[in-house]
């Protein structure tokens, strides 16, 4: 495929002219400075008798809606789908040209939502990337706006990490206290099953072994062993 970069009002856009080889190279040549002379005049050498070639992001999200549905368990999928591109997306690009959606408004739809509904806003990215990516397979554009770019641009901390309660581990090395921690774990490893050897349980080795190898057998002897 013929990939032209062109200017177009300001702002840098990749167009296909046309396929290999149908379109020659002198024709590609031909197209492009057609193209170009349009661009430098201050139009849009991408819309024909008023309208923008290629289906708008709303029109774009219809399409892959309709082609997932199918595959779906359900009608719920299609309406969380469309109710979160109403809510977030539509209003900022819904009725730009699919191949006119730019990192930029990707940026404008999830900052304001990215630190507050992390969730909601990842949900909403992967739905933009598949639109965009289902454009870029029809021909509609070249790349996918809310890829890699976006992924390093958005704020990575926005939400406090809360961490288990971790016990020290000079008191998990009290092997001689009366009741030690690792003599709790290999007294539960048996599940609640009565009888003789439940201490023996896998669980309750496999948490001894573990701890043996980050604090070293010296440190903590007979962890792996019977109570």
């Amino acid at each position: 495929m013929w990939i032209q970069r062109l200017t177009i009002r300001d702002r840098r856009t990749d167009n296909g002219i046309g396929h290999y080889p149908a379109m020659g190279l002198a024709e590609a040549r031909a197209a492009a400075f057609e193209r170009w002379k349009i661009a430098k005049a201050g139009g849009d050498p991408r819309v024909a008798g008023g309208k923008a070639a290629g289906p708008t992001f709303r029109e774009a999200a219809d399409a892959v809606i309709a082609m997932h549905a199918p595959g779906w368990r359900g009608a719920k999928s299609g309406q969380v789908w469309r109710s979160s591109l109403e809510t977030y997306v539509h209003p900022v690009s819904g009725e730009l040209p699919v191949a006119e959606v730019t990192p930029g408004h990707v940026i404008a739809v999830l900052e304001p939502i990215w630190n507050e509904k992390r969730e909601t806003a990842r949900r909403v990215k992967q739905r933009i990337s598949a639109i965009c990516r289902w454009a870029v397979a029809q021909g509609h554009r070249t790349d996918d706006p809310a890829g890699i770019v976006i992924d390093t641009a958005l704020p990575r901390n926005g939400v406090e990490r809360r961490h288990l309660p971790a016990l020290p581990y000079e008191e998990v090395a009290g092997a001689k206290q009366a009741p030690s921690p690792m003599r709790k774990v290999r007294r539960a490893g048996g599940g609640g099953r009565k009888h003789p050897g439940a201490g023996d349980a896998p669980g309750a080795h496999a948490m001894g072994c573990a701890v043996v190898a980050t604090l070293g057998a010296r440190v903590l002897p007979g962890a792996c062993g019977p109570a």
